[in-house]
């Protein structure tokens, strides 16, 4: 009988992009205690996309349907997957008959959509089981996350959702088997299949960890983390080292590579701990009571600058000088963040990253 400590990791599609990766993923996950713990899976990285430019008419089918079968392919003949080859082949043939439908109807497009996840997560089970021995998948129809039936943004109907969960979970965590399961996808009170929205596997990672009171939730990621700016536009940036629950769902809210913005309802009456994290263990925590205060990451959008972080404002005065010399004027300020207006075009993303970050306490790692 296993101590109830479960622990959910919601693994991302930006490290699962080829047999490589998946190689470099399994390793990680095998570092770990995995006995009590649920995988969320996404689909490998680019098939979704594959997918809806194949249901959208923008990528002839055979060619969509090719590629699709190829990335699939090199990763079974990668790791010698029997009966994999067999199970790709009825797989495509299935996503070629929803083809003909998913343009016009939205419960087709969702279950062609459904196609990366559950077959990525099948895939990862089974590599799994094969070195655990006590490892079982649970599709989303058997875990009954079940949501509303706005196909393409279905929101989880939390009440029904965690009582599924838990008494079909619950009693496989307690004896130390590891549960893999399909990110992304739920299924509407008419057992229709349902997708949640790009980046939902952080959504069902979400439910699973309330639903099962779990101790800990790992998103791991291709990044050491959330990190402090963003780095095509600054040099550098740095892991932030922790964010208080509301600072990391404002960040969120600017795209900021982290939690999917919808999991934070869901995360706010969570009780354990939350890391962003890579495969090596480097990332940044999650919590209600953390309090580092200053500013944590920097952000552009719509010819404004965000500096996000818990009481930046107190330490306004100490760039404030150099915020002039580029030209920026402070418009909106409170406990989370300080919004920069820039009215000069081209100003450079990293010199205003410079200014706030160095020669100060920074609030994250390096």
């Amino acid at each position: 009988m296993w101590a109830k400590q479960y622990v959910v990791y919601k693994i991302g599609g930006s490290i699962l992009r080829n047999y490589r990766d998946i190689t470099h993923t399994l390793e990680f996950l095998l570092s770990r205690e995995l006995e009590g713990s649920v995988v969320v899976v996404s689909a490998v990285k680019g098939v979704t996309d594959l997918i809806i430019d194949l249901c959208r008419g923008r990528y002839p089918r055979d060619d969509a349907l090719e590629a699709i079968y190829a990335v699939y392919s090199d990763i079974i003949d990668g790791f010698g997957l029997e009966g994999f080859s067999s199970l790709l082949d009825s797989s495509i043939r299935e996503l070629e008959r929803l083809s003909r439908l998913c343009g016009t109807s939205k419960a087709a497009l969702d279950e062609a959509l459904s196609f990366g996840e559950l077959f990525t997560s099948r895939m990862i089970y089974s590599l799994l089981e094969s070195r655990l021995g006590r490892a079982v998948y649970i599709d989303h129809r058997m875990m009954g996350l079940t949501t509303d039936s706005n196909f393409g943004d279905a929101r989880p109907i939390l009440s029904v959702s965690r009582r599924n969960i838990a008494r079909r979970l619950d009693p496989l965590l307690n004896r130390g088997y590891t549960v893999v399961v399909p990110g992304f996808i739920g299924v509407d009170r008419r057992g229709r299949t349902t997708t949640m929205g790009r980046g939902a596997s952080d959504l069902t990672a979400s439910v699973i960890a309330f639903s099962l009171d779990a101790v800990s939730l790992y998103f791991v990621t291709d990044t050491s983390g959330i990190l402090s700016s963003d780095p095509r536009y600054v040099r550098d940036p740095k892991p932030v080292k922790c964010l208080d629950l509301e600072e990391a769902e404002y960040a969120s809210r600017y795209r900021v590579k982290g939690i999917h913005p919808l999991a934070f309802k869901i995360l706010k009456r969570f009780r354990g701990g939350i890391m962003v994290m890579d495969r090596f263990g480097d990332g940044t925590a999650i919590c209600g009571d953390c309090r580092d205060y200053g500013p944590k990451i920097l952000v552009g959008v719509g010819g404004k600058y965000v500096v996000i972080g818990r009481y930046s404002k107190h330490v306004l005065s100490a760039f404030s000088s150099g915020l002039e010399d580029l030209g920026l004027k402070v418009s909106s300020i409170s406990d989370l963040y300080i919004e920069l207006e820039s009215p000069r075009e081209g100003l450079d993303m990293d010199q205003v990253y410079r200014l706030i970050f160095s020669g100060r306490r920074v609030v994250h790692d390096g």
